[in-house]
């Protein structure tokens, strides 16, 4: 399941995509304005994890990153094939996220990249200890501890964009 996942208050929120979504993003055909600045700022984000496969394309069957895939800029974690559907099937993202990436200037903060270092050793740290089950995810677990999880389902009908 593709997700996004806002991680940087005390509640975390965790955005489920699906394919319906997706879907009726791309019948909108409404303009996403920026959508430029946007993808710049997208491509300009770190991976969190890479699954090395792919996967495909809902819409052209090509071959994409796959959705677990994860990247991030330090307060949002997502599916990192969501860049592909955003730039050529008009994916619309969490209006929370488009608001921090424009309070940004659209450029990757220091404070985000510190954050993003900063998880990076912590993870490294965990992964180099062996007596870890291996199917464990202490890092998971780590960005979700002690706060409250709160789901949304992206099923069907986009959000009207100011």
């Amino acid at each position: 399941m593709r997700k996004i996942l806002n991680i940087k208050d005390d509640e975390v929120i965790l955005y489920e995509i699906t394919d319906q979504y997706l879907f009726d993003c791309n019948k909108s055909n409404i303009a996403i304005e920026k959508k430029k600045l946007y993808l710049d700022y997208l491509n300009n984000c770190d991976f969190e994890s890479i699954l090395l496969d792919q996967t495909e394309c809902i819409f052209s069957k090509d071959l994409i990153t796959h959705f677990e895939t994860i990247k991030t800029d330090g307060d949002w974690l997502w599916s990192g094939d969501l860049e592909h559907y955003f730039d050529r099937f008009n994916f619309f993202w969490p209006e929370d996220h488009l608001k921090k990436i424009e309070k940004s200037n659209y450029k990757m903060t220091k404070e985000s990249k510190i954050i993003i270092n900063e998880r990076n050793d912590l993870e490294a740290k965990l992964y180099n200890h062996s007596y870890l089950p291996i199917d464990s995810d202490p890092f998971q677990d780590l960005i979700v501890q002690n706060r409250r999880i709160t789901r949304i389902k992206l099923t069907t009908t986009p959000p009207k964009l100011h």
